[in-house]
């Protein structure tokens, strides 16, 4: 018989307790498809010009990146971008008022 150091006796034996346990190994998730908006989300939208800042109200949720650039915001007009989804990129280049 071999006589082996404790520290190798020990590994040893974690080693075989290691592999004679059942261990369950999860299977990865299946990922979900994307639904319908997030398919149809994926344009880059530039804005420019003085219609720019109602035009990025209107379309920012179709929008995966919004470039406001050279945007004129007319006196009394707020530029909203409440409803950006999640994940939307917004550039904001140039936003002067008008």
């Amino acid at each position: 018989m071999i006589s082996l150091p404790l520290s190798c006796s020990l590994l040893a034996a974690f080693a075989a307790t290691v592999l004679a346990s059942p261990v369950a190994v999860a299977a990865p998730a299946p990922t979900e498809p994307p639904t319908p908006v997030q398919l149809e989300k994926r344009a880059s939208c530039t804005f420019s010009g003085s219609a720019g800042a109602a035009s990025a109200s209107a379309s920012q949720a179709s929008c995966a990146t919004i470039v406001l650039n050279n945007v004129a915001v007319p006196s009394g007009v707020t530029l909203d971008l409440s409803k950006l989804t999640a994940g939307t990129s917004v550039s904001l280049l140039s936003i002067y008022l008008a």
